[in-house]
């Protein structure tokens, strides 16, 4: 009888640190998603922004090199040397801000935290699923990775 009855309470011990783990996993799992969702906006955004950036410096480049190497052609109104300059100027202004909007963002610095969240959560996921760590040792871990990277779990 006795032998029950411990039997029985190791059971109902197995069957809460299971639904504990399978809580855990399904929190962590969640926040995965949703860092590598930040991810992928953030690479999306690095790349808009250089390219755009190197792109409209590219373009001021060629635009001013060619007017100096060629000149205007005969009969050019005298307006289009201002226009040369102002496109270029333009053109040069656009890759000044974009350059400057992405470094004043540490859009860089930030993928690179959002992805190290990535992998923190995913360790944790193996730590579950594969090592079978204690959850409540996996959950302690995952609050020290929630408040270092809160920005990219919301």
């Amino acid at each position: 009888m006795e032998h029950d009855k411990a039997a029985g309470a190791a059971a109902r011990q197995e069957s809460m640190e299971t639904e504990r783990r399978a809580a855990m996993l399904q929190r962590v799992q969640a926040n995965v998603q949703t860092a590598k969702a930040h991810v992928a906006r953030l690479k999306r955004t690095n790349r808009r922004l250089l390219y755009t950036s190197i792109l409209a410096s590219t373009l001021a480049t060629a635009v001013a090199g060619l007017a100096a190497a060629f000149g205007m052609p005969e009969g050019a109104a005298p307006s289009a040397w201002r226009l040369t300059c102002g496109g270029v100027a333009v053109l040069t202004a656009v890759a000044g801000i974009f350059s400057g909007v992405h470094q004043r963002f540490n859009i860089t610095e930030n993928m690179a935290k959002a992805v190290a969240c990535v992998g923190r959560l995913r360790a944790l996921e193996l730590a579950l699923t594969v090592t079978h760590r204690d959850p409540v040792e996996v959950a302690r871990e995952y609050e020290e990775v929630a408040a270092a990277y809160q920005d990219f779990l919301v």
